[in-house]
């Protein structure tokens, strides 16, 4: 991923209860699917990563969305229109991340 995405300031706020839980495959392009924590959105089967060097399950710490804006005016897809979701391992202070598309 050479085209690194725009700066660009990020408002946090409570996930009402009915966004907790979000199904990608009946999303309808109108859905918040950027997330920090709580529950991931798969596209596909979950697919938690195991720490590289602890061999626990990482925790999820986020996911973004395709779409995002780049310097070049594009936008940063990961694959065909998937999610990236990141994870981390507090024992071992380690991030990982991979993605999902259809």
């Amino acid at each position: 991923y050479d085209n690194p995405i725009q700066e660009t300031y990020v408002l946090l706020a409570e996930t009402p209860q009915r966004w907790k839980f979000q199904d990608w495959g009946i999303s309808n392009s109108r859905e918040n699917l950027f997330r920090l924590g709580g529950e991931p959105t798969w596209i596909q089967n979950p697919a938690v990563l195991t720490c590289p060097i602890c061999n626990e399950k990482m925790d999820f710490l986020m996911q973004l969305d395709s779409g995002l804006p780049t310097i070049q005016n594009g936008e940063l897809m990961f694959g065909s229109g998937g999610i990236c979701y990141v994870f981390w391992c507090n024992s071992s202070k380690v991030s990982g991340n991979t993605i999902q598309c259809t």
